[in-house]
């Protein structure tokens, strides 16, 4: 699958599955999502794992890895996994994180990337999708909210960021 994305600004945008080769792409997209933002979990000015790790799981049916590039630049993400996949209670449960780059927000490439998210779920006969959310992140509330997400509960001081602690918001929407 690759489709291009045409963004509201003008611009277009390649989506399509991570693979192997994308490593290095996706590692250089880790480094400066860390350094742009405070709502993400990665490590400022790292990568979040080595290109083989990255590789893996990109091959692993068990996870959803999308990206949005810009040329050869990735500049947005998502990603999700059925954590208890073998399960009997859990495993209809996807679990999954969405990251922008700065200067590609509010563009048109969250709403679907998600959208896309969705679809493999429900392929996979998902019946629930969830994430965590900083509360500050009133973009991000706004297009899960818009998406048909609901705020589920609260996650009291679950990061400690320049000298503050900070909650979560606990989101989830019902496939079926």
């Amino acid at each position: 699958m690759g489709i291009s994305l045409h963004l509201k600004e003008g611009r277009s945008v390649d989506v399509r599955p991570l693979t192997k080769a994308d490593a290095p792409a996706a590692q250089r997209f880790f480094v400066k999502i860390g350094e742009q933002t405070v709502f993400t979990n990665q490590y400022p000015g790292q990568p979040v794992k080595d290109a083989e790790q990255l590789a893996a799981q990109y091959e692993n049916k068990r996870f959803f890895h999308l990206g949005a590039f810009d040329g050869s630049e990735l500049v947005g993400h998502i990603f999700g996994g059925i954590p208890k996949l073998d399960h009997p209670w859990l495993g209809r449960t996807c679990r999954f994180g969405l990251m922008i780059l700065d200067g590609y927000k509010r563009q048109g490439i969250g709403g679907f990337l998600i959208d896309q998210m969705e679809m493999w779920a429900k392929d996979r006969k998902m019946h629930r999708i969830e994430a965590s959310v900083r509360c500050q992140n009133l973009a991000a509330i706004a297009l899960y909210l818009k998406k048909g997400f609901v705020i589920e509960g609260r996650l009291k001081e679950t990061a400690f960021i320049n000298g503050a602690w900070h909650d979560e918001y606990t989101i989830a929407k019902l496939l079926d």
